[in-house]
């Protein structure tokens, strides 16, 4: 429930540049959880979080953990 609260919050904003790269470097710390919540995001439809969650990481330029993510097998 609460994802979709922040899902519906986030297409109607747009987060600052330095808002980004802050979620960025968040993201980048959490590791294997960061790939569980982009499949929970994907698998619940909530299609902005997971644009957040690549775009704060390309932000704050966690290349290696956006390719990671993207190229996950898991």
């Amino acid at each position: 429930m609460i994802r979709v609260f922040i899902d519906g919050l986030l297409s109607r904003s747009i987060p600052s540049d330095e808002a980004l790269k802050q979620c960025g470097n968040r993201v980048d710390n959490l590791g294997h959880d960061c790939l569980l919540t982009v499949y929970l995001a994907v698998f619940e439809n909530n299609f902005n979080i997971v644009e957040i969650l690549l775009d704060s990481l390309q932000a704050a330029e966690h290349r290696d953990t956006l390719v990671q993510l993207l190229l996950s097998e898991e």
